[in-house]
């Protein structure tokens, strides 16, 4: 029942963003609050390396003369979230494809669960190349 306030957004997208620590869970209830981790919180491992690839984009910026928001410095982060967002979702579909029950009897001319390919996140399946 909880997801379902959530209509918005996927069930990744809330993994996700409960991983980055974006919600208040003291004042909102989110599904999966009591299951997933806040991986950025102080002292985690995820800080940790957060904290190191921000002392370095900070020392590039002083080697480079100018601040930390700087536009390419700023580019390689917001580049570096990205393809990080876009791996987690990957492994996110690649997870739901390892526990998609099979169906009763098969599915014949179809690849074992095992071989099958995850969809592209956020778009709609579309012809393989041959």
């Amino acid at each position: 029942m909880g997801i379902e306030r959530f209509g918005f957004m996927d069930f990744f997208k809330i993994i996700y963003n409960l991983m980055h620590g974006e919600y208040i869970l003291e004042e909102y209830r989110v599904p999966l609050s009591h299951i997933v981790r806040h991986e950025f919180r102080p002292g985690s491992k995820a800080s940790r390396i957060w904290q190191r690839a921000g002392d370095a984009r900070e020392r590039i910026a002083r080697r480079l003369g100018t601040d930390d928001e700087d536009p390419d410095l700023l580019v390689m982060v917001e580049s570096y979230e990205e393809l990080q967002e876009y791996m987690c979702r990957r492994c996110y579909e690649y997870g739901k494809l390892g526990l998609r029950p099979a169906r009763r009897g098969g599915q014949k001319g179809k690849a074992p669960v095992a071989q099958r390919r995850a969809p592209e996140p956020n778009e709609k399946s579309r012809p393989c190349a041959r």
